[in-house]
Formats: C-alpha cells, structure tokens, sequence
C-alpha cells in the first residue's frame, strides 16, 4: 500500500512538472515569435533620437522629424547681446515657436518677473533659423497696449509686447485674459496683412488658452463679448491667413476653379499642435485609412462662379486644443476629458458635402458651428460636444453643413455614450438660411 500511495504522488508530480515545462515552452516561444517579428517589422523603420515605432512608423518628439525621426527640429541654446551691458539668453525653441528669455522683468517694473525678450525659431531653406530678437517694455502693461492700438505706434512692436506679456500663462487675471484677447482680435482683424504681428496674435492666444481655466469666468460679460468676437475674427482670418502654435492650429485652402473637395487633418505631437502634422490638400477623393491622425475633414465643395460672388473661393480651419474659450454659463460637463475645438469657415463657395473622422487619443472632440436663429433671427455660435475613448475612431456624414441635433429654446450640448454607433446625419449650410430638418 505505501509504494502504490507513493508511485501516485510520484506520478502527479511527473505529469505537473510536465504540463510546467510545457506552459514555460510555450511561453518562451511566443516571447520569441514576438521578438522576431518586432524586429523584422521595425528593422526597416529604425526611429532616431528617442522616436517610437508605432503601426508602422515612427512617431517622433517635438524636437526631431522625417520618417526616421533624423531631422533636427529646434534651434539651439543661444546668447544674443543686446547692447554692451545686456545680454539675453535662450534654451532651445521648437521650430515655428517662441522662446523667452531667462532674463526678467526687475522687481519694481509693472511687469515684474514676465522675461524680457522673446525669439521665434523659423525653418527658412529647410534649416531651423533664429529670428531677431524682441525686446519687451517692462514699463507698460496690458491696458496701455491696448490704448496704444489706437494710435500710430508700431503694430508689430504691440503685437510682441503682448506676446510676451503673455508668455507666463498660470499668472494671467481674468481681466489680463481680456485685454490680451481684445489686443490680438483687433490685430487679427484690422492689421492681417502684418504678418510678423498677426503671427504673435496667434501665439497670444494659443498662450491664453494655458491660463488657469478659473480665470475664465464667464460671469464676466467683457470676457464673454472678446472671446465671442476674437473666435469669430479667427474664423475669418482663417479664409487667408495661417499660423500654428501648441494650442492652435490656423490653415485654409485657396479654392481653384478645378477645386473639389478640400481636406484638412491634424495630429498632435506631446499634446501640442505641430506644423509638421497640420496638413491640408485639395482634390483628395476620400479621407486616409489612418488611425494616428486625430482629425479628419473632408469638404465636397462648388467654387461660386456667378457674377453676384466677389473675391476667390477659400475655406479656413481653426483647431483649438481646449475649449477654454467656449465655456458655457448654465452648462458644466461632468467629464475631465480634454476637449479639441475645430471650425470651418467658407468664402464664396457652395459646400455639397461634408466627411470627417475623429480618432481623438482620449480627447473629447467638438465641432464649433454657425446658424441663423429662427427664433432670435440672427447668427448663433453653438457648441456640437461629444465623449470619445481613445483609440475608437467616430465618423460623421453629411449632406449639407447644419447639425440636425439641436434644440431652439436653449443652449444645449449633445453627449453620446462611446459604446454608442456614431454615425449621425448633420445639416450645415455656407449660406444664412434658417435650417430645417429633413
């Protein structure tokens, strides 16, 4: 009896011991399997300075671009001497952005602490390039810059000042946030051919939309008025101009009379816009089978040829990173996602139709548009909000440029569970007519 007790036990622990070794195989093989075919798929795709190879390409950091992450995109540290008393220093600056200096304001200046001079890093022939340096005055505030938009000063000079005024976001007031927001609008809008001065406008605004998001009071009737008005200006400016910053991407498309579709995508790089990553095209027949791009539009468009439209077709887009400047009064959200804004804009254009596709990495994606009140009879901004998880694309049609979900009596958002198939019909409209539900 003992050896027949003994051989059982013997043979559990033969056949446990076993099946161990067989699991361990196996799991080793499928480490090796997978191994091999990481380095076989990426072996061709080698990403450079800390890039990551993700479906198929590399995704580089904001400081390195090209399909292998081996193109320089940042200019480096510098000292640039002011006079024969005052230097100023700067880290390195991302192309297409400002950097500020580490020297600042004195203690008994207005502006204490804000730095005092700031430099734009430009790609010009391919190489990043340092621009001239911007000297701020440490002896005038906000509100005399804004007093001085009415008068025969420098455009550019207040334009810059403002910029840097600007340039330490976490300490701007609820008023500071008004006024720069005022001094950007009426450059944007009355000095658009300044291109220097329309840029930092720009970067003004993509550094107010880092302020602290209590400072947005809403409650304020002065603030509400500016960001309503500076959004709106930025949707015009968008027909012509363009720029992009870390929280705002303007672009636009010049329509040609064999023009028929227009296409705009987006896709950010560490949380921030890149103009590496903005691109917008013509003639494109469908939206791209691309999962790593945030945003897709695809716009089926008509150039109006009649006698009656004045000025070239064109249509403009504006992304923002954060819906800081469309706070609602009444409405809260629930949720903590991060929410992109994206506009369009058409000019002497007929939209036929309207394709577009979000793959938002955990944001919450919300499409800013415009109609004619039938109650109020005249144009009303809404907000069309929605909730998206990350890595779930959501695709919208449409046949005309008006959301058929909305409701007159009062501002309201449309919030969709992501579980929920997104397919909805919307009706937008380039023209003032009042919509109606098909």
């Amino acid at each position: 009896m003992p050896s027949i007790r003994w051989d059982r036990r013997a043979l559990i622990v033969i056949i446990f011991g076993i099946v161990t070794a067989v699991l361990w195989i196996l799991c080793i093989w499928q480490l090796v399997l997978r191994y091999k075919t990481e380095t076989s798929s990426s072996s061709s795709l080698l990403c450079e300075n800390k890039g990551e190879y993700k479906n198929g390409r590399c995704f580089c950091t904001e400081e390195w671009v090209g399909p292998h992450c081996e193109t320089v995109n940042f200019c480096e540290n510098s000292i640039y001497p002011f006079n024969s008393s005052q230097k100023f220093t700067f880290t390195r600056i991302i192309v297409d952005r400002y950097g500020y200096s580490e020297e600042k304001c004195e203690k008994f200046t207005v502006n204490a602490g804000t730095p005092k001079a700031s430099r734009k890093c430009s790609k010009i022939g391919g190489k990043p390039t340092l621009d001239d340096v911007k000297v701020v005055d440490c002896s005038k505030n906000l509100k005399i810059l804004m007093d001085q938009l009415h008068g025969p000063d420098n455009i550019s000079s207040i334009a810059s000042n403002t910029q840097i005024l600007t340039s330490v976001p976490e300490k701007l007031t609820t008023e500071n946030i008004s006024t720069a927001a005022d001094i950007a609008e009426q450059i944007l809008k009355n000095y658009s051919q300044e291109a220097t001065a329309t840029v930092a406008a720009v970067a003004t605004v993509s550094q107010l939309l880092d302020a602290r998001v209590s400072e947005f009071n809403f409650a304020d009737d002065n603030l509400t008025i500016v960001t309503a008005s500076l959004t709106q200006t930025l949707q015009n400016f968008s027909l012509d101009g363009s720029a992009i910053q870390p929280n705002i991407a303007v672009n636009h498309i010049s329509l040609k009379p064999t023009t028929t579709t227009a296409f705009f995508s987006a896709q950010t790089v560490s949380g921030s816009l890149q103009s590496e990553n903005i691109n917008v095209d013509e003639n494109v027949s469908d939206l791209k089978p691309d999962n790593n791009t945030e945003v897709q539009i695809l716009i089926n468009v008509t150039k109006n040829n009649t006698v009656s439209s004045s000025g070239d077709g064109s249509i403009g887009f504006v992304l923002y990173q954060n819906d800081k400047f469309f706070q609602s009064k009444n409405y809260k959200t629930h949720f903590n996602h991060a929410k992109q804004i994206i506009s369009g804009h058409v000019a002497n254009a007929t939209v036929n139709d309207v394709k577009m596709i979000f793959n938002p990495k955990g944001l919450q994606i919300c499409i800013l548009y415009t109609f004619r009140s039938p109650i109020f009879k005249k144009k009303v901004t809404e907000l069309f909000s929605y909730v998206s998880l990350p890595d779930i694309p959501i695709s919208l049609h449409s046949k005309t440029y008006y959301l058929l979900k909305f409701r007159y009596k009062k501002h309201t958002y449309e919030n969709f569970k992501p579980s929920e198939t997104f397919s909805e019909e919307m009706s937008f409209s380039s023209s003032d007519q009042t919509p109606t539900k098909n």
